[in-house]
């Protein structure tokens, strides 16, 4: 455990594939460091859809982690998702903040919210495969 301690800073590979006919983008990202003490590989599928009759980007995100320390496997495990489940969250708010900025506020919009309101989120534990 205390290897992981001092970790500050850990790199990661994304691979993108975007499929034309059902007009998705799907992400994947993995640690390419740390193999040997931990994985974490993340998919987000990024696709079009609307609510209530108005266009919004569906954002679908899946986590995997697994980690070597034996018996404390699943509870490093446990602590590591919610982190990656935290974190998630941040994104999402500051990717809008930042659309927003850009292209500014969505019309149609008259509520106030720390959650993203463009994009559904589904934040799991759940194993992935490559292939949808």
């Amino acid at each position: 455990m205390s290897r992981l301690t001092n970790v500050r800073v850990v790199p990661t590979v994304e691979e993108s594939i975007f499929d034309r006919s059902k007009r998705s983008l799907v992400t994947y990202t993995r640690n390419i460091t740390l193999l040997s003490t931990c994985k974490i590989h993340e998919r987000c599928v990024y696709k079009p859809g609307f609510k209530n009759g108005i266009p919004e980007t569906i954002v679908e995100r899946g986590g995997l982690v697994s980690t070597s320390f034996g018996k404390l496997n699943s509870v490093i495990e446990r602590i590591l998702m919610a982190n990656f489940k935290k974190n998630m969250r941040k994104t999402a708010v500051v990717y809008m903040e930042k659309l927003t900025k850009k292209f500014g506020e969505p019309a149609l919009v008259n509520h106030r919210t720390n959650e993203p309101y463009l994009m559904r989120q589904k934040i799991s534990r759940r194993n992935f495969s490559t292939q949808d």
